[in-house]
């Protein structure tokens, strides 16, 4: 008994210190330069291009080209509802040259491009 409470203790600050190591990132507003949508053999299945260099406020985030941010909309790292919603919202500022302001968790990438966990468009 008392090595399955120990176990079970274990996982659980396992489990703690691993959530505790993920980095949500608030980008600046920027605009989106490119919308790539694939087959989900990579990246995620979709990115954007922003003009921003993602890098500068999230340094893990050191994908071949840095001003991208992935999705996921595979499904791989978060629902794919969720990250077609993300994407949607990176199309429509691409097509109405809107501004939106990201936010990547710096722990969970496609190919060294950060995730894209939520996405706020401006009204301006």
């Amino acid at each position: 008994m008392k090595k399955i409470l120990l176990g079970a203790a274990a996982a659980l600050v396992m489990g703690i210190s691993g959530a505790a190591n993920a980095e949500i990132v608030r980008l600046p507003y920027v605009t989106v330069a490119d919308a790539l949508l694939n087959d989900g053999s990579s990246f995620g299945g979709c990115l954007a291009r922003i003009n921003f260099n993602v890098a500068n406020s999230a340094p893990s985030c050191k994908g071949a080209a840095t001003s991208y941010v992935a999705f996921s909309c595979t499904g791989d790292l978060q629902n794919t509802e969720t990250a077609e919603k993300l994407f949607e919202i990176a199309q429509m500022a691409l097509l109405t040259g809107k501004k939106v302001r990201f936010e990547v968790d710096t722990n969970r990438m496609h190919n060294g491009y950060c995730m894209v966990t939520r996405a706020e468009l401006s009204a301006n």
